[in-house]
């Protein structure tokens, strides 16, 4: 899952059904959950959100979750990546709680009383909040909203367009021909189980276009254990 355009790549149903959950999270300004493996493509969907809501001339910051609230004004207006949620500490969630409860930024020099933001929030993370050190009252004010996006092997029909778009972007990166992939070396693909998901990919793919002298990926040119299925 990449952006394209703005639009994600794939048939699957899983990507239909997250494209479905991004128009929705778009039309409502409330808080949303992205949730799934590392590397399935969240912060590409946060930013999707983002791009397709009122919000969009406005800034898109990421931050660390246990930054907050360091750093969140410069999201005046716009929407606020939270990465890693579940590595803030218990004085960051509270911070957090209470910004979600007023617009306020706590522990800050008042100016007129208090300083308020207008900032959607975005959690990212590839973990089970209520399983980590998430309050659950603050879980609930994050999850409004959840995108549950699917790892690669489980919606691997995504992986064709992918494959294409990943080598027509290293090949013009490197102004060379965009190189074909044989059957043998599709077919190996399909059925590797992608523990990095799109991003190792993506990898992948920017590793044999430079590599290649061919005009064809064979499945020789792919690494040890992408071409023996299940290895």
């Amino acid at each position: 899952m990449i952006e394209d355009e703005m639009v994600l790549l794939g048939g699957s149903e899983a990507t239909r059904l997250v494209e479905r959950d991004i128009q929705l999270a778009s039309d409502r300004d409330v808080p949303v959950l992205v949730s799934g493996e590392a590397g399935v493509g969240k912060h590409v969907v946060a930013r999707l959100i983002h791009d397709r809501s009122r919000r969009a001339a406005a800034p898109l910051v990421t931050i660390d979750g246990d930054a907050f609230p360091r750093g969140i004004e410069r999201a005046s207006n716009g929407t606020l990546i939270l990465d890693r949620p579940w590595a803030m500490s218990p004085a960051a969630q509270a911070a957090l709680m209470g910004f979600l409860e007023t617009g306020e930024i706590p522990d800050r020099p008042p100016v007129d009383g208090s300083i308020s933001l207008d900032i959607r929030t975005i959690a990212v993370t590839c973990r089970d909040l209520l399983r980590e050190s998430i309050a659950e009252p603050l879980y609930y004010r994050l999850n409004v909203i959840h995108i549950p996006v699917r790892p690669l092997r489980d919606r691997i029909e995504d992986l064709p367009p992918l494959l294409s778009r990943f080598l027509a972007d290293a090949a013009s990166a490197r102004r060379v021909p965009v190189p074909a992939v044989s059957s043998q070396a599709l077919n190996a693909m399909m059925q590797y189980h992608w523990p990095g998901n799109v991003r190792e990919l993506k990898e992948l793919v920017e590793a044999l276009v430079p590599r290649t002298g061919r005009q064809r990926i064979e499945v020789e040119a792919l690494p040890l254990e992408q071409w023996h299925p299940g290895a």
